[in-house]
């Protein structure tokens, strides 16, 4: 685990299994849990080794507010601001309430150039003139992408890239021709006759025998 004094590595005790470290010593995993972690955080082992209310997947931790929301949203900013990447990745990654974005759109837009980089708060000093970057909402198809390319957010990184959205093939049901009738899911009876799903097919009268007659006189 990382030391909080000197911030290396070093090794710990490691608690029992359903247990983990919490104020220094091990604590029954539902100790822990009776206390539930504020809204939008979820109780997960920091990086050095203890319990903590951290961000539940998918979302970023805004300092002012001590709350957690999805990134690039509006979150707890003013109208027409969103939550953007405000330090670099190498700095933490932080996030905080940006204009950045605020001529296009608050909820889901990412500033990106023509080529296809995104630009954050921090690094606008790499697009030094105006109109040098436009936003873009994530999930849409096209600019600032190739054709037929979609803006995606890596979970991971929390940075917006282009790719191809991934086409799932449509599977049709087999559909059988049998004495006229067509048959869907290729139910076909060695008859010739459709058969519906969970009941015999009807069987067919033999040349020169009448239909069947049922043995309960009606």
């Amino acid at each position: 685990m990382e030391s909080r004094q000197t911030g290396e590595v070093t090794c710990a005790p490691k608690c029992e299994e359903f247990t983990a470290m919490l104020g220094g010593r091990c604590v029954d995993i539902r100790t822990i849990e009776a206390r539930p972690c504020p809204e939008g955080m979820e109780y997960a082992i920091n990086t050095h080794g203890e319990a903590q209310c951290l961000c539940e997947e998918g979302k970023v931790y805004h300092e002012a507010s001590r709350r957690c929301f999805p990134p690039y949203q509006q979150g707890p900013c003013a109208t027409g601001d969103s939550l953007q990447m405000v330090s670099s990745p190498e700095q933490g990654g932080s996030f905080d309430c940006s204009s950045i974005c605020s001529r296009w759109g608050s909820d889901g837009f990412v500033a990106m150039t023509p080529d296809c980089e995104q630009i954050h708060p921090w690094s606008l000093h790499t697009c030094p003139h105006y109109g040098c970057y436009s936003c873009h909402k994530i999930g849409g198809l096209g600019r600032p992408c190739a054709s037929g390319k979609e803006l995606k957010l890596n979970k991971d990184s929390l940075q917006a890239f282009c790719e191809r959205p991934l086409i799932v093939p449509v599977i049709h049901s087999t559909v059988f021709f049998a004495g006229g009738v067509f048959c869907p899911g290729g139910k076909k009876h060695i008859h010739g006759s459709c058969r519906t799903p969970g009941f015999p097919a009807r069987r067919r009268a033999r040349p020169g025998q009448g239909p069947r007659r049922s043995a309960f006189p009606g």
